[in-house]
């Protein structure tokens, strides 16, 4: 019978995450890694934000905002700063 059990493999040394193997000593399991954690690289990361900003700038979000100063400012007035009275 085939159970199965979520864990973390990190320097040849398992974690197990929530409920764990009723197993001894010395029993011998088959782990099937099911995905990586492993965090991209810097630079796949930076292509990745590089790829998303051209994206934005082709869909051209702020092109009906005819004084972006004057909206920023409108928008600041309208928010209620924390901690503060109006």
């Amino acid at each position: 019978m085939t159970q199965t059990y979520r864990a973390i493999l990190k320097n040849n040394q398992i974690t197990w995450l929530g409920d764990r193997p009723n197993l001894s000593e010395a029993e011998e399991v088959d782990i099937v890694v099911v995905r990586s954690l492993a965090a991209p690289s810097k630079a796949e990361q930076q292509q990745k934000v590089a790829t998303l900003l051209a994206q934005l700038a082709a869909v051209r979000p702020f092109e009906d905002i005819p004084d972006p100063v004057t909206w920023q400012r409108e928008q600041r007035r309208d928010r209620a700063l924390p901690f503060r009275e109006n």
